[in-house]
This record gives structure tokens, C-alpha cells and sequence, in this order.
């Protein structure tokens, strides 16, 4: 069967019929020769890696052209004993003459449709000699076919790269996410939420005191001067089996210890708590092994993506919140951004900001910029903040700059998850959850 595809600018559009039917070949028509060669090739890639053998081919038409759209058809069917059109995607145009290439069609010919969001679709068969067509009723969702990408397929096919060091999708370094994490992680959520700016502040001070021995990456080392971290704060990591301390000498030196690198991450990096308490709450809750309409994820997640600059000039910095490794002026100039939770719900990513701390309008244009880059009109966007919303903590940051984030978020289609360390479990995630739901007309 013969994969008949109108290019279209969203490049979740152009792999949904692939994913679903498994075409022998694939077809597309489009008028921009230079954006569909860029897209191929990470097409191909993707279906070849789930081992799905399509050739893929294009025909470049003009849109303004509808004897030549015709001609673009034609010469494509005549080779073709059965083929189905993609209606997903596409220019008006092309499938205006989609409709009278099947007025003329004398093999078996079909048109194939599906949702994004509900992964729910309908392939109609036309008959050859015509009268009534049929409907057969597609569902990418039951597991015997699903429809579906990966975290790192969906930034792939967006021209970008994730980074292996975040969590989640088997990318730890060899060390899994397991349900004993998953306890683990929510007794230590469990003391930040008692104060999650307290909380912060101890932690960003312990991160800057460790060091690291050059012999053995697993142990630290923590000086009698503990700059401001307060033995209470000490107190509860060591008995809840966080953190293992034995003083090295007479000079005030202690080596410290982590039980796994997710306890040492949350510990020496303010904020990766919430992150991965975001990620394991919409993966995994209530016990770790649960099921979720979600279907991949990760924390932390560091995406590349690769542009080319004109020869002699560089990237402007946006905000204080991205980085770029700036080369020389004929290489392409890098540009990173670090997604704090990326989930999968199908062909849906949702892009989650996490802060359990301050917050400022530069998180929001800096989510909403990459969400757009990376997901297209599928892209949802979320907000998960703490304290600096709390009007009960001392933290709060007032009725004014609330007021006008809000305002910000609800202009960039951001969803403000407020007070999530007020929530219960099951409370953060139905919140989570509900951020994919498909449209209700779909």
C-alpha cells in the first residue's frame, strides 16, 4: 500500500498516517522542497528504529497549480495498484484535488484521518465501481496498535536532540526508576513541603559546600564551615537515610554519601525535587507502578537544536534562563534550553516548568518558546509552582506580580498549577492528567 501524504508545517501531521497504517511506500506532495527534505530524513529515521520499511519519496507541486496538483497525482497512482490519502494535514488546494483524482480512481483507493489528541481515526475505503464507501474506525490508543512518540522521537522530529543524562525513559546511566525510588522521593517531598522555601535555600547552600572527590565521583566532601546550613536541616536528611555523614580527621571534615543519584540530584541542585516529584507523580503515582494516560517522560530534560547562522555572527542570548555554546562563525551555533518535566501523552508533549522558589516572566516566555518550537499547536504548557504563590507562606510574592503572572500565563495558553505542595498525591495528579485531555470535540 501506497502512503499518499500532503505535507503539511506541523510535523507531527506527516508521521501520524505512517504510525498507524505502516505504508510500503510514502508519498508527499508539498511545495516547499527545502523544509521537506529537512523533515525526511528524521521520518525515516524514526520508522526505520520501530522497524517500519517505507521508502520515502516527494513530488514538489504549486498550490495555485490545480492541473498540476492533478498531473503530481496522477503520475504517482498510475504506478499504484492501492493507495490511501492522508486527510490529516495538507493545503486546501491539494485536497480539493484529492477529491476529483477520486472521481477518476479505478483501484482501490482510500482516505485516512486521525486526531492528535484522541489518537482516534477513520480509514475510508472507496469502492471501485462506487456506491457507498466504508468506514473502518481506527484507535491508536488500544495496545495491539498503538500510535505513539517517544520523548526523544518527538524532539527528533522537530530537529532538535535530548541530552542522556535526565531521568526517565531508561536514560539514568544504567540506573533504573524503580517503585523503591518512587517511595523514596515522596518521603523526602514529605519534609519539603513542611517549607519549600526553607527547604530551597538549605539546599542550594548544601550543593555549594559539597565537593566531590577526585578519585571517587560516589563521595563527598563537606567542610566544618557549612555556610548557613542548619543542623536541623542535616538532622532530617541523615535520619531518613539521605544522606550518610562520617567526620574525616580532627579538622571538621566530613565525607558525605548518597543511597542513588536521584536522592544526590534533589540534594545538590535546588528545585530538582518538584521536578522529579512532578515526573514520578504524573508517571507513576499512586505506588510507583501505576498506570497513566501518559506514555513516556522525563525530568531534567536538556534539548539541542541546531541552527545554521549566517557566516561572522552569533546567537543573541534571549533570557538569563537558556544557554549556547557559541562556535566558530561557518559551524552551526547551538542553542540549549533545559525542560524541567517533558511528557508524552501519545503525540501530545506537555512541557512542565517546576518551581519551588521564586518565579519571573522569563520562565514563561522561555516555556512558551520552546513548547511552540518542539510541539507545534500540540504542544500544552504548564507552570508548577509552590511557595511564591502561597498566600500563607512567607514566600508569597504578592497579590500584584500573582496577579499579573497569571495574567501572563493565561495570554501564552499556560496553565498555572498553583500551591502543589498544598495538593495530596492524587490531587497533583488528576492536575497533571488533565492537561492532556483531549478536546472534547475530538
Amino acid at each position: 500500500m501506497t502512503l499518499i501524504e500532503f505535507f503539511d508545517k506541523v510535523p507531527t501531521d506527516n508521521i501520524i498516517a505512517a504510525l498507524s497504517l505502516k505504508p510500503r511506500h510514502i508519498v508527499f506532495l508539498g511545495t516547499d522542497r527545502e523544509k521537506i527534505s529537512s523533515l525526511l530524513p528524521h521520518i525515516r529515521r524514526i520508522l526505520s528504529a520501530r522497524g517500519v520499511k517505507s521508502s520515502l519519496t516527494m513530488r514538489i507541486i504549486d498550490r495555485d497549480d490545480l492541473s498540476g496538483i492533478l498531473e503530481a497525482m496522477g503520475s504517482v497512482l498510475e504506478k499504484e495498484d492501492e493507495f490511501v490519502f492522508d486527510f490529516t494535514g495538507g493545503d486546501d488546494t491539494a485536497l480539493v484535488a484529492l477529491g476529483m483524482v477520486f472521481r477518476m480512481a479505478d483501484r482501490r483507493a482510500g482516505v485516512f484521518r486521525m486526531s492528535c489528541e484522541s489518537r482516534k481515526g477513520i480509514l475510508y475505503k472507496i469502492p471501485l465501481s462506487g456506491g457507498t464507501f466504508e468506514a473502518v474506525p481506527y484507535d491508536g490508543t488500544l495496545p495491539e496498535n498503538p500510535v505513539y512518540l517517544t520523548l526523544q522521537e518527538n524532539i527528533q522530529l522537530y530537529r532538535g536532540q535530548v541530552r542522556e543524562e535526565m531521568i526517565g525513559t531508561n536514560t539514568r546511566a544504567g540506573h533504573p526508576f524503580t517503585a523503591d525510588i518512587y517511595r523514596e522521593l515522596n518521603r523526602m517531598w514529605r519534609l519539603c513541603q513542611t517549607d519549600c522555601s526553607f527547604w530551597n535555600s538549605q539546599v542550594g547552600k548544601l550543593g555549594g559546600a559539597l565537593r566531590v572527590l577526585p578519585d571517587d565521583k560516589s563521595m563527598y566532601t563537606l567542610s566544618g564551615n557549612m555556610r548557613g546550613l542548619e543542623d536541623s536541616f542535616l538532622a532530617s536528611l541523615t535520619d531518613g537515610g539521605f544522606l550518610r555523614m562520617e567526620q574525616h580527621g580532627k579538622g571538621g571534615l566530613w565525607y558525605c554519601t548518597f543511597p542513588d543519584p536521584y536522592v544526590r540530584d534533589c540534594l545538590t541542585k535546588a528545585g530538582t525535587l518538584l521536578e522529579y516529584k512532578t515526573y514520578m507523580t504524573a508517571l507513576y503515582w499512586p505506588d510507583g507502578t501505576g498506570s497513566s494516560p501518559y506514555t513516556d517522560g522525563g525530568a531534567g530534560v536538556v534539548i539541542d537544536w541546531e541552527e545554521a547562522v549566517q557566516k561572522g555572527k552569533t546567537q543573541p542570548k534571549h533570557s538569563k534562563n537558556n544557554s549556547y555554546e557559541k562556535k566558530k562563525s561557518h559551524q552551526p551555533v547551538i542553542t540549549r534550553n533545559e525542560i524541567d518535566t517533558l511528557l508524552m501523552r501519545g503525540l501530545v508533549p506537555v512541557f512542565i516548568s517546576c518551581k519551588n522558589g521564586e518565579v519571573d516572566t522569563d520562565e514563561l516566555y522561555k516555556l512558551s518558546t520552546v513548547a511552540g518550537r518542539f510541539g507545534s499547536r500540540y504542544a500544552k504548557r504548564a507552570l508548577a509552582v509552590t511557595s511564591y504563590f502561597d498566600k500563607d507562606d512567607r514566600n508569597y510574592a504578592g497579590d500584584g506580580t500573582v496577579n499579573y503572572m497569571r495574567s501572563r500565563a493565561k495570554d501564552m495558553n499556560i496553565t498555572l498549577l498553583e500551591n502543589v505542595h498544598r495538593m495530596s498525591d492524587r490531587e497533583f495528579a488528576e492536575a497533571l492528567h488533565r492537561l492532556s485531555e483531549p478536546k472534547t470535540e475530538e
